[in-house]
């Protein structure tokens, strides 16, 4: 048995399985009650039916993102260093992650961004995970399929996983 959270679409066309050391990653900003927004990139692997995204590492801000109580830009300083180490291992960039004080609601522009995402052959991420973790904690999960609007994915009770 696994303590790996697992949040799938109504459809389970999509589902995302967390390990735990990336949930404690995501869950740190909330433990620290910060009033500013942070965020960072979701690094893993992909089942071979690709349905399943397993999120094993969660990398934090670049040193040149920027970020108010209501905002985040997520900078690049670094990323393709640590991408190109990690595509070697056979994990890849996955989606993003932000952390909001207060509910776990994504922005507009969170939400126009992870479009973005989906749509650039640059990012090679067709279909980009979003999470966005509230100040108790709390995760929401989104995938944007390129093309498509974005779908919420929904926390698996255990025993759960078709």
């Amino acid at each position: 048995m696994t303590s790996a959270k697992r949040f799938a679409s109504t459809d389970w066309k999509f589902s995302v399985e967390l390990s735990s050391h990336a949930e404690s990653a995501l869950r740190l900003p909330a433990a620290k009650c910060r009033v500013r927004e942070t965020g960072g990139i979701l690094i893993g692997k992909y089942s071979p039916d690709q349905r399943t995204a397993f999120v094993t590492r969660v990398q934090g801000p670049p040193p040149d993102s920027r970020a108010g109580s209501t905002w985040f830009v997520r900078g690049v300083r670094g990323l393709q260093r640590v991408l190109s180490r990690y595509w070697a291992r056979g994990e890849y960039y996955l989606g993003e992650w932000h952390y909001h004080p207060g509910a776990p609601i994504p922005s507009p522009e969170d939400l126009q961004q992870i479009r973005a995402i989906a749509s650039s052959v640059a990012y090679c991420c067709p279909e980009p995970l979003l999470c966005i973790v509230g100040s108790r904690g709390e995760l929401r999960w989104f995938v944007a399929p390129r093309g498509g609007a974005e779908i919420e994915l929904h926390r698996l009770c255990e025993g759960n996983n078709a």
